[in-house]
């Protein structure tokens, strides 16, 4: 079977590499850029032109991924590459007539219109409505979507943006590429995953997995699988967690026998279980939950503290304020998924009078409503205005979050945050006349006329801290801290794109180049040993930034010229000792 494979940045390619077993399982990744597609194909052996055939799966080209793993390289050669169309790219393929199509037929830039039965998507949350919306067309109530992101709510973003019923087609019907299939218009079934290892990237298709860790996943079927495993499961169906989502009972492929309808997303659990790399393991949609909150806790801690600061996830790990701030939203976190679990639970409803204050609308269409309660359940809601807490001994109570938060800091002390690496990428604007606040709903809320227009945001914080902001709000629980955490990202991507922390950094590069004849004025007077006269020549710095740089060169730059400062004034304190000078 083919697995598709959309976002080949640290976690995909790792993922990629970790499942591709041809000819069993073979793995192609879905780019969006034409150069990131080339360099992908120019790190490996280079690859072999295909006779194109838009309507087979096995015309495209090929690339090697390394990962590096406990200092052991392994190349995973033979990955299939797909270039996902534009706009531009479909319009220009239709006019079969116009001269600009004349080269466009080629494995690279062609328009595929094949099935996709297993199609993985490890982009980041915020981009994958964009990523996702020109493949529709090619997945069917036969697919399965495997999501392994950062945050909640991504989901209940895809159905209600795509398949808000979950219906399928007995006709056959001719999607956009021109495929006829009878159940283009059905909704997938899903996995939602969750991933603790630690990957990161040193060149287009070199990657190092720095932290084993594991892969936890949950089964959301759709109606066609269900209806094929009932029949198999009438006496006992409560138990089967494929047919019953609140069953607490260990799922088993014995839950989902294999017919046409159940075959990819068989397959792809039997895969997941196997694969001794990602080390993945099925839990009931209750438990899952569970595991998805705990993560989502985490990286609103961790990522924005990074992302704030501009530090690795473990320099801050041993401050007292940083343990504060953690602590404060664990406190939130905890309060707001103890009341969400209540009301799934039919134990507690918030009070009448506290209508959900989201100011985005659409969030509310992605929490439980009170609907979806058994008449009994209502019966028993509680009355209380604020939920039970959870026990110390619960995993989403707050000490167990904290302890799960901070384990998580020590662990992955060494890597940039996500939300960090996000900002690194972001770049400043030259026009400043034409930048807008950063303050974009990933649902889609509109914006009053009297205010600017938003971008979107670069970050996750929408599916991070606006989660958790959006959830509390339908329960009318507040969570000032996690708003503000949230806002101050969206502040400094803001001031990213504005070029006030280039700004900032040069004018502490000049400071540091002023001071130079002071520091060195005071070393002479105080100076009695002849060791001062080799003190270390002072780094040189640019004053003029180049007008057109990469976010990642002029990082790599910075981080060379303060290594440079230091390594100076190391020295520096080193002969003063020396020289027996004090008082400086």
């Amino acid at each position: 079977m083919r697995f598709h494979l959309l976002g080949a940045g640290s976690v995909g390619s790792f993922m990629a590499a970790s499942l591709h077993n041809p000819p069993s399982t073979i793995v192609r990744l879905m780019v969006r850029r034409k150069d990131h597609l080339r360099m992908l194909l120019n790190s490996g052996e280079g690859y072999t032109p295909l006779t194109y055939d838009p309507q087979s799966a096995r015309s495209a080209p090929s690339a090697t991924i390394r990962i590096d793993r406990e200092g052991i390289a392994k190349r995973s050669e033979g990955l299939e590459v797909e270039l996902i169309p534009t706009e531009e790219d479909r319009a220009r393929s239709d006019d079969k007539d116009s001269h600009l199509n004349r080269d466009f037929q080629t494995p690279i830039d062609s328009i595929r219109n094949d099935q996709i039965d297993v199609l993985f998507i490890t982009t980041k949350a915020n981009q994958t409505l964009e990523s996702l919306r020109p493949i529709i067309p090619r997945l069917s109530s036969r697919s399965t979507i495997v999501l392994c992101q950062n945050g909640m709510g991504v989901l209940e973003h895809i159905l209600d943006r795509f398949w808000p019923e979950d219906k399928t087609s007995g006709s056959a019907a001719t999607t956009s590429f021109g495929v006829s299939s009878g159940e283009t218009r059905g909704r997938p079934s899903f996995i939602c995953a969750t991933n603790t290892h630690g990957i990161y990237r040193t060149t287009d298709a070199h990657f190092v997995h720095a932290g084993r860790g594991s892969i936890s996943f949950g089964v959301v079927p759709n109606e066609a699988v269900r209806s094929s495993v009932v029949s198999d499961y009438l006496s006992n169906a409560s138990q089967n967690s494929i047919l019953n989502p609140r069953s607490l009972s260990i799922p088993s492929l014995s839950h989902l026998p294999i017919s046409p309808a159940t075959q990819s997303l068989h397959y792809t659990i039997k895969t997941l279980q196997e694969n001794a790399i990602l080390r993945c393991e099925w839990l009931p949609l209750p438990a899952f939950q569970i595991v998805q909150l705990q993560k989502l806790c985490a990286n609103t801690a961790i990522n924005a503290i990074t992302a704030i600061l501009g530090v690795r996830n473990g320099a801050s790990v041993n401050s007292p304020h940083a343990r504060s701030i953690i602590q404060d939203v664990v406190e939130e976190c905890s309060t707001v998924f103890a009341a969400h679990l209540s009301y799934e639970e039919g134990t507690w409803a918030p009070p009448p009078h506290s209508p959900p204050t989201s100011s985005v609308e659409d969030d509310r269409d992605y929490l439980p409503t009170r609907q979806q309660l058994t008449s009994s359940s209502r019966a028993a809601l509680s009355s209380e205005s604020s939920p039970a807490p959870f026990p110390e001994e619960h995993p989403l109570s707050p000490q167990s979050l904290f302890h799960y938060t901070t384990t998580i800091m020590f662990k992955t002390a060494s890597n940039i945050s996500s939300t960090l690496a996000d900002l690194l990428r972001v770049t400043s604007k030259a026009d400043l006349s034409k930048v807008t606040y950063l303050h974009s709903s990933p649902r889609g809320s509109p914006s009053p006329s009297s205010t600017p227009n938003f971008p979107p945001t670069a970050t996750e914080v929408e599916y991070l801290h606006g989660f958790v902001q959006a959830l509390g709000e339908q329960y009318g629980i507040a969570t000032p801290l996690i708003r503000t955490l949230g806002n101050l990202v969206r502040l400094k991507e803001q001031m990213i794109r504005e070029g006030e922390l280039d700004h900032v950094v040069q004018r502490r590069l000049d400071h540091l180049q002023s001071g130079k004849a002071r520091r060195l004025d005071i070393f002479g007077a105080k100076a009695t040993s002849s060791k001062l006269s080799s003190l270390p020549q002072e780094p040189e710095t640019t004053t003029d930034l180049p007008t057109k740089e990469h976010p990642h060169e002029r990082a790599a730059r910075y981080k060379n010229l303060r290594k440079k400062w230091q390594d100076r004034d190391s020295q520096i304190a080193k002969s003063k000792r020396d020289a027996g000078i004090s008082g400086f």
